[in-house]
């Protein structure tokens, strides 16, 4: 079984602990007016006094803890919703772009039936600082090999370094 993400853990904890606090809350205020019919049921619901006077810590928590938690827990849920949104954006951009390079090369280069069977060492130049290696049998089905110039090849740095970037390299928004 997968794990689900923090955020969407954090928020389903925060959303728990605010609903206990709320029906706890309802379920004190509901005790307090069957023995004071009299009372108003929105000054109970507030109220955060003791039966001596003071200030309840308990009943701070039943009445704060659901505005509270249950805050925090919808803007977590919001923050785990966008940034997965945006995570699905980023691969899903990515899958769509590596289809689209695949299905390309394969227009460019197209399949055909191998015509003889390659035996014994390859007749290609090694790149610089690689060695020559033998190929392997080949048989069956194999891409047409094209010798077609690329329009930026990839050159090793050869102990040079790129330049530093600046500020006019940045994607502005």
């Amino acid at each position: 079984m997968r794990r689900q993400p923090i955020l969407l853990r954090l928020a389903i904890a925060s959303l728990v602990i605010g609903a206990f606090a709320l029906v706890r809350n309802l379920i004190s205020t509901f005790s307090t007016l069957q023995d004071y019919p009299n009372a108003q049921f929105l000054q109970v619901f507030l109220s955060t006094q003791s039966a001596t006077g003071g200030t309840d810590i308990v009943f701070v928590f039943f009445v704060w803890g659901p505005l509270v938690f249950g805050g925090i827990g919808v803007a977590l849920l919001v923050a785990h919703l966008v940034t997965r949104a945006a995570g699905a954006a980023v691969v899903g951009g990515a899958a769509v772009a590596s289809a689209q390079a695949w299905a390309q090369s394969q227009q460019q280069q197209g399949w055909q039936p191998q015509q003889q069977q390659q035996q014994g060492w390859q007749s290609q130049q090694p790149a610089p600082g690689q060695q020559q290696q033998p190929a392997p049998q080949q048989q069956g089905w194999q891409p047409e090999q094209q010798q077609q110039p690329q329009p930026n090849p990839v050159q090793p740095l050869g102990g040079t370094q790129p330049p530093p970037p600046n500020a006019a390299d940045r994607i502005q928004p």
